[in-house]
């Protein structure tokens, strides 16, 4: 029985079966290791010794694991008068040897009884754990507006086109009233954000048909060109025109425009800050053409509009 449960598992390195006096009755020990468990053994009985009177004649005494320095001793009541005595590795795993131990004890105990019982030990086959799948949390959409204005040729088609589409248009198509384009873009794992960008046009004689498209706006880009002042001069008058639209959520940001055209610039980067600072709004300088700090303009805008709104990511 002993070699049985010695061998069913390769962490037991000895088992040896005691009285409730700590006097071993019967015993095996995996050869190349019998020197340590021995002396293991000897080191620790009298320890053990006590701790096992002490147990058992409190009338609790079931099963007990002691660790010492390197191994480990677990002790199964096997009958009245004798305990099963199972030596590990300290760091080895103790669940399924305690349940190898607990039916060998039964067994022994009826061995020791007299009664007919199996020398032989079924392998204990572990039911894997079962992994609760965390239910995916649902997306929440974040649906918003947002509108361009500036002067014409000042890049206001190209920067929509460039975030949603990733490409520029080099040839100057003016905008014949309003061109709109819808977008989605992830804000993160669980908040995604589709916005549909109008893009009115600059043309003095669109003024009184593109005041129809702002309200229910929550996101305003100014756009100027940093190569061209006078369309640096008319933000003061584009804030004007749509500024009465502002509702509580509305988020107007001050956009410069060409900043690839470096050589051409005529208005720097403090003086759209100063500006923007002035008004009231934020501030970002940007390139259609290249691509600089265009997606960063449109995720701030989405950032800002979430924070609003007050729309949580993670619950």
């Amino acid at each position: 029985m002993l070699e049985n449960y010695l061998n069913i598992i390769d962490d037991i390195k000895a088992t040896v079966v005691v009285d409730n006096d700590g006097l071993v009755f019967a015993s095996t020990l995996k050869s190349d290791l019998e020197d340590l468990v021995m002396s293991a053994l000897t080191a620790h009985m009298q320890t053990l010794s006590e701790r096992i009177k002490q147990e058992s004649d409190s009338g609790y005494f079931k099963n007990l694991t002691l660790e010492m320095e390197k191994q480990k001793f677990i002790f199964n009541e096997a009958g009245p008068e004798h305990l099963l005595l199972t030596v590990v590795d300290k760091d080895a795993g103790t669940d399924t040897i305690i349940k190898y131990a607990q039916i060998v004890a039964e067994k022994i105990a009826k061995i020791l009884n007299g009664e007919p019982t199996s020398l032989k030990l079924e392998k204990i086959h572990e039911k894997p754990v079962a992994v609760e799948k965390e239910e995916p949390k649902p997306i929440k959409k974040c649906v918003f507006k947002v509108v361009i204005v500036g002067e014409p040729r000042v890049g206001k088609t190209s920067l929509v086109v460039k975030f949603a589409k990733g490409r520029f248009e080099s040839v100057y198509k003016p905008t014949l009233g309003v061109d709109v384009i819808k977008h989605s873009y992830e804000y993160n794992p669980n908040v995604h954000l589709i916005f549909t960008a109008w893009d009115i046009s600059g043309q003095a004689s669109f003024k009184k048909l593109r005041r129809s498209y702002y309200p229910n706006t929550e996101g305003f880009f100014v756009i100027y060109d940093t190569t061209d002042k006078e369309s640096f001069d008319r933000v003061n008058d584009w804030i004007e025109e749509i500024q009465q639209y502002d509702t509580k959520n509305s988020i107007f940001v001050l956009v410069g425009n060409k900043i690839d055209l470096e050589d051409e610039r005529v208005i720097s980067k403090e003086k759209g800050d100063k500006k923007a600072k002035d008004l009231g709004v934020y501030f970002y300088e940007t390139s259609a053409k290249t691509g600089r700090n265009v997606n960063d303009l449109f995720y701030y805008l989405g950032e800002k509009i979430v924070e609003k709104r007050k729309i949580k990511g993670s619950d």
